[in-house]
């Protein structure tokens, strides 16, 4: 949440999705949606997660979190996976057993 208000976009109002399930074996899956800036995924590639990797230049920040979200959700046998479009938002889907 805390990158969807970071990234949001100047040129509309943030909007922030968020929605949790859990199927008929138990496992749980979290989704976080924004409208924010996003970032393009070619270019980004498997770097998303990779620590001190960062896609927008004029915020702040150190390109560490996302590892850490990433390393501490692996650490619970769970995965996250992103989809993110320039100019219409980021998606985080985090899926755990």
């Amino acid at each position: 949440m805390s990158n969807a208000i970071k990234y949001r976009s100047s040129e509309r109002p943030l909007q922030i999705t968020i929605q949790a399930h859990t199927n008929a074996a138990g496992t749980k899956t979290i989704s976080f949606s924004d409208n924010g800036l996003g970032f393009d995924m070619k270019k980004a590639k498997d770097n998303v997660f990779k620590p001190y990797k960062r896609f927008h230049a004029t915020k702040e920040g150190k390109g560490i979190g996302l590892f850490l979200v990433k390393m501490h959700i692996e650490a619970m046998g769970g995965q996250i996976q992103v989809n993110s479009q320039v100019n219409s938002g980021t998606s985080f889907t985090i899926i755990l057993k």
